[in-house]
């Protein structure tokens, strides 16, 4: 039997009950090509099949259970509106009964909308290479090397950018810090434009360093006027790591001035949290170091040179 291409406007893809009930199997799709003296179904109830035939190259439909004969081939059943044969005139029937079936066989489908609760593509080995989760919304593709959380999240092995990653920056006005001490809220981004426009206050914030900030990078750019801005983190400790040396606080002094930091794990204070390596090193020096018994224990403090 030749296959045929199936062209639908818009149809959906029912699955079976969430409640794990045990539903109506229902008729399934059978397809072969006309012959007398058979008998063809039209999935009426009770009925294991619901039968298309192709006849003179054209696709039939069985509307009414019957035996075949050359009285009511499928051509003389429509011409003569006999009822048994329903012809497939632009796949009306396809897009309304057979595509709301349990399963579809066709080499190509060409849709508008298409609305599915899970989708599976394999690879002529029968190997997964794309799956698509409805119930969670998790997607994955390449035979699992590149996932899609629901959440927004994307894992990949490796990728190749040709244009690049554009960074989005948040414009914070320090203006607004009446308390002049402030936490760097990184949960709607991880990189920030510091306005300063009036006033010589100091001002204090703190960035967090919960684990699941591990591997991340933030890019902070500071614009203003004088008056200094001191860059320290919620565990109070050393949270920076310059050169080789861990850091209590970053001073920026001056302006417009950049800080660059990566987050790392670490277990420095016996229980494990980030520290921010900072990675534009030249932008700046060392104007103070207590030395200890042991040099990570050393309080840095750094301001712009």
């Amino acid at each position: 039997m030749t296959k045929k291409q199936i062209v639908a406007s818009t149809f959906n893809v029912t699955a079976a009950p969430d409640d794990g009930a045990k539903g109506d199997r229902g008729a399934r799709l059978r397809q072969t090509d006309w012959a007398e003296g058979k008998q063809y179904l039209s999935g009426a109830d009770g009925e294991l099949w619901y039968d298309v035939v192709l006849y003179k190259d054209m696709l039939y439909l069985c509307l009414k259970s019957h035996t075949s004969s050359s009285a009511n081939n499928p051509q003389t059943s429509v011409a003569n509106q006999l009822g048994y044969w329903e012809k497939a005139i632009d796949w009306v029937f396809i897009a309304t009964k057979l595509l709301l079936s349990e399963k579809i066989k066709s080499e190509y489908i060409d849709v508008d909308d298409l609305v599915v609760k899970n989708v599976q593509v394999e690879d002529a080995d029968g190997n997964v290479i794309c799956r698509i989760n409805g119930r969670t919304g998790d997607a994955s593709f390449a035979k699992g090397n590149i996932l899609f959380g629901s959440d927004g999240s994307i894992v990949c092995n490796k990728g190749i950018f040709k244009v690049g990653i554009q960074k989005v920056f948040r414009e914070i006005s320090l203006n607004d810090y009446t308390t002049e001490s402030f936490k760097a809220d990184l949960t709607q981004g991880l990189n920030f434009i510091f306005t300063k426009n009036v006033g010589n206050d100091t001002h204090y914030m703190t960035l967090p360093n919960s684990l699941d900030l591990d591997g991340f990078e933030s890019e902070m750019i500071f614009y203003g006027n004088p008056g200094s801005v001191y860059v320290s983190c919620e565990n109070g400790l050393y949270p920076f790591m310059y050169n080789g040396l861990r850091v209590k606080q970053v001073r920026i002094a001056t302006f417009p001035r950049r800080l660059n930091v990566v987050a790392r794990k670490c277990n420095l204070i016996g229980a494990d949290y980030v520290e921010w390596w900072i990675t534009n090193t030249n932008d700046y020096t060392v104007s103070s170091k207590d030395m200890y018994d042991r040099c990570e224990l050393a309080t840095s403090v750094y301001y712009n040179s």
